[in-house]
């Protein structure tokens, strides 16, 4: 089948290589030099590499392809791997993450497991209510998750349960409020927080959708974020697809102006969040505007 579907033109060169090998890999123990990754790869050709010890292409497989290394009969560190890949890019309920890292125990020190034994020890804390142990550990958590750009994710998962803690202003209580901020709970968290300084004031104002200036010298991003927030959308694009009764291509034309996350343009950011609350998306602007600004942060 294989010779006449290559016969007949059925089949690139590449792809009769790849099946031959998987078919017969004997024939191809002497050969030192691996046939060329395919410049997309196919879920088939994934599986048949894999299965004759190549291994993926070069620079990785798409992120649809983490998903089957959730299966149980992955091993417990690529389940992570591929987890963690898929909470970051918002692939995965953030709980499907943390139930993988609560598993067992880290198998080794390093990387993915130094985040694993980090959130495990912070998790053991905030259920025990003791205090001095998650003012150890929640910031060791937080670096951990940030570092690896999960920060977002870590913040979804334990944003709820540090509300009401008593934690003086410590490091604890920078990160417990940082995280609040960055979960969907922020309003509330909003809401019970004593400013501090001028910087905590503006976050405050963000989150509860009052006019607020940003403290000086916040930088671009900060003075960005008040101007989207308080002023009109600015003729251009996006307004002319709003006044043209086609919201859809517009919401698709704001979102793409905040590719970069926290390295967005400036102005791109203000013409986003102007037209965000145009079309009547007030909460998930605010929200949108505080992680902009608090990753853009990079406590690490």
């Amino acid at each position: 089948t294989l010779a006449t579907g290559e016969a007949l033109g059925c089949l690139s060169t590449e792809e009769a290589d790849l099946l031959a090998r998987f078919l017969d890999p004997d024939l191809f123990e002497d050969e030192l030099e691996e046939p060329p990754a395919p410049a997309r790869v196919t879920p088939l050709e994934l599986r048949m590499r894999l299965a004759v010890g190549l291994g993926p292409p070069p620079g990785g497989v798409p992120l649809a392809f983490a998903h089957a290394d959730l299966a149980p009969t992955a091993g417990w560190r690529t389940q992570l791997d591929a987890a963690e890949r898929l909470a970051r890019a918002g692939a995965i309920a953030p709980s499907q993450l943390f139930a993988l890292y609560s598993e067992r125990l880290p198998a080794a020190s390093g990387g993915v497991w130094d985040r694993v034994a980090a959130v495990q020890s912070l998790d053991i804390a905030l259920l025990a209510r003791d205090l001095p142990s998650i003012v150890t550990h929640l910031p060791r958590a937080r670096m951990a998750m940030s570092r690896a750009g999960l920060e977002p994710v870590l913040a979804a998962w334990f944003g709820d349960r540090l509300a009401g803690l008593p934690l003086e202003r410590t490091e604890a209580r920078d990160d417990a409020l940082r995280l609040r901020l960055l979960s969907e709970g922020f309003e509330a968290a909003a809401r019970t927080l004593e400013p501090q300084d001028s910087r905590e004031r503006f976050l405050r104002a963000v989150a509860l959708g009052e006019a607020g200036r940003p403290p000086p010298q916040a930088g671009a991003l900060a003075e960005a974020v008040a101007a989207g927030l308080s002023g009109p959308l600015a003729p251009g694009r996006i307004l002319e697809l709003l006044e043209a009764r086609r919201p859809g291509e517009a919401l698709l034309e704001a979102l793409a102006l905040l590719s970069d996350g926290p390295r967005s343009d400036p102005q791109a950011v203000e013409t986003a969040l102007a037209a965000l609350r145009r079309m009547g998306l007030e909460t998930e602007t605010r929200r949108l505007a505080l992680q902009l600004l608090l990753l853009s942060e990079g406590r690490t």
